[in-house]
């Protein structure tokens, strides 16, 4: 799991830094989320981990003590409305039609990052979805989310590439389809079996014996005929 993060978070560098945003050393640095979203079936997942400097701003007086970002008491007495804010920044739809979601979970992770997990139960199966993401207007202007989506029911092995997005206050609504998984080669056919061979025809036997034995018969009548001529 760690290695796995490790190779997204050096992802994400690269995907920005094609983008032209500003490199970032920690991914729980102002200007950088991540989001991981699941799908199975008519719900789906949201993990969202923020920079706990940037995501204060969503609820003024958060930070009483002014350190610069949530402490544990801090988070306690305004994790309700922390809780409000980011549900109403995240809008999961599918076919026009909203899925209702709510935040499960609010938690500090590492040395400077806070989670947030969500899920959103929709009326079908997804196949497409589109997600809104209000919250960006909130965050810092060059703030960017980058997303992964994973369809749960399609296993690694079936040739379907990660499938990852950027979202940021200019792209804050993005439409997902799932994958198309790639074309398996085609089983190869087996060739026929060969032919059977003809069997070889039989040599021709000479037939002139038989002609020898007919004709026998013939012959010594013509010779008895001669005889009796010449006694005649």
């Amino acid at each position: 799991m760690l290695l796995r993060s490790l190779r997204r978070r050096r992802a994400a560098l690269a995907l920005l830094a094609g983008l032209g945003a500003p490199a970032v050393a920690d991914a729980h640095e102002r200007g950088l989320s991540r989001a991981e979203l699941r799908i199975a079936g008519a719900r789906l997942s949201a993990e969202l981990v923020f920079a706990r400097p940037e995501i204060v701003e969503l609820v003024p007086g958060a930070d009483a003590d002014r350190s610069g970002q949530l402490d544990e008491i801090e988070l306690l007495s305004v994790e309700t409305l922390l809780s409000e804010q980011v549900a109403k920044g995240i809008q999961i739809a599918v076919d026009d039609r909203p899925c209702p979601g709510a935040i499960d979970r609010i938690a500090f992770v590492e040395e400077d990052g806070l989670a947030v997990s969500a899920g959103f139960a929709c009326p079908a199966a997804i196949e497409a979805f589109t997600i809104r993401l209000p919250l960006l207007a909130r965050l810092a202007p060059g703030h960017r989310l980058v997303g992964h989506v994973v369809f749960q029911d399609m296993s690694s092995g079936t040739g379907i590439p990660e499938f990852d997005f950027v979202a940021h206050r200019r792209r804050s609504a993005l439409t997902i389809r799932r994958p198309e998984p790639t074309a398996a080669a085609p089983s190869p056919v087996a060739a026929p079996p060969p032919a059977a061979a003809a069997p070889a025809a039989a040599p021709l036997r000479p037939r002139w014996p038989w002609l020898v034995l007919a004709a026998a018969p013939l012959g010594l009548a013509v010779v008895f005929l001669l005889r009796r001529r010449r006694r005649a």
